[in-house]
């Protein structure tokens, strides 16, 4: 199903309600409870380009299985702090590179 923030605004307005009717999508700190991280680092995996997201109005949303196909792809990897994200984001692509 894809989210289309007009027929939201026209069935259900603005704000929190659309999530009465997409429960499989989280705000910010939903997603940050979800993996038991912070909203600071989910903002960091999301500029990485780590961790997929949809923008509704003003908010970064996030399905659930996106969320669990992050943890999976970044098991492993220490996540700890900015600059062990983008090392394991470059060592993520330089594996990929060359066929690890």
């Amino acid at each position: 199903m894809i989210l289309n923030s007009e027929e939201i605004k026209h069935d259900q307005g603005t704000g929190e309600d659309w999530k009465k009717n997409f429960p499989e999508y989280l705000n910010k700190k939903e997603a940050a409870a979800y993996i038991c991280s912070t909203v600071k680092k989910i903002a960091l995996f999301r500029k990485e380009g780590m961790l997929k997201f949809s923008k509704l109005w003003n908010e970064y949303i996030y399905k659930k299985y996106r969320l669990d196909d992050f943890m999976e792809q970044w098991a492993g990897y220490d996540l700890s702090n900015p600059e062990k994200i983008r090392a394991a984001v470059r060592l993520k692509e330089w594996k990929k590179r060359h066929g690890n």
